[in-house]
């Protein structure tokens, strides 16, 4: 009988721990929604596609997975927040507070970023094809294996930053700042400029 009862329980532990998790993903939903503000939060795979966010508090939140495809994240604090999986299609971030953020394997597609600082942000694999990064701080920002089809990084800061194996045709590097830039190939580019189109 003993074991019969461990045997359940442990059958029954994770579908508690979900349930507790989920409740607690809702709760810390409605205190960003009643709040504007949600700190060290756990987001994770909610739902707030075209969300108007603008000036929103997120610092050290993970909203790892979630849909924010189409939302206005203008002004908001980001913070260290963890954005890895997330789906960012779209999305408006000028103006937008970054810190140590972790974007890996997120889809940027067509999100607008131009100006933001994205210093040693993380954004191995992510999708930014024709995001727009013009004037944007990307020093020591990781983009290996990124796809950068058809970004425009107009007069964007790019030096140190490794751009191996990442996608970039069709991308725009005019008057781009490179210098200790890892290219594609694996090459260093020290000449401290980019180049108009990548084919």
């Amino acid at each position: 009988m003993t074991h019969r009862f461990l045997f359940m329980a442990t059958l029954l532990l994770p579908l508690s721990i979900s349930a507790a998790s989920q409740a607690q993903n809702s709760n810390s939903l409605q205190q960003l929604l009643t709040t504007q503000a949600c700190v060290r939060c756990d987001l994770r795979n909610v739902d707030l596609h075209g969300a108007n966010l603008q000036g929103f508090d997120l610092q050290y939140a993970n909203l790892q997975g979630a849909n924010l495809s189409g939302a206005d994240l203008r002004k908001a604090n980001l913070i260290g927040t963890s954005l890895r999986y997330t789906d960012l299609r779209r999305v408006d971030f000028r103006e937008a507070t970054f810190g140590g953020n972790y974007f890996s394997k997120a889809n940027l597609s067509q999100a607008n970023l131009s100006g933001t600082n994205l210093r040693w942000s993380n954004f191995v694999q992510a999708n930014l094809s024709g995001a727009d990064l013009t004037g944007a701080s990307l020093q020591k920002t990781d983009l290996t294996q990124a796809n950068l089809t058809n970004t425009n990084f107009n007069g964007a800061n790019l030096s140190g930053a490794k751009l191996y194996q990442a996608k970039l045709t069709g991308s725009n590097l005019t008057e781009t700042i490179m210098v200790s830039t890892v290219m594609p190939d694996g090459s260093v580019n020290r000449s401290g400029v980019g180049i108009s189109i990548m084919r």
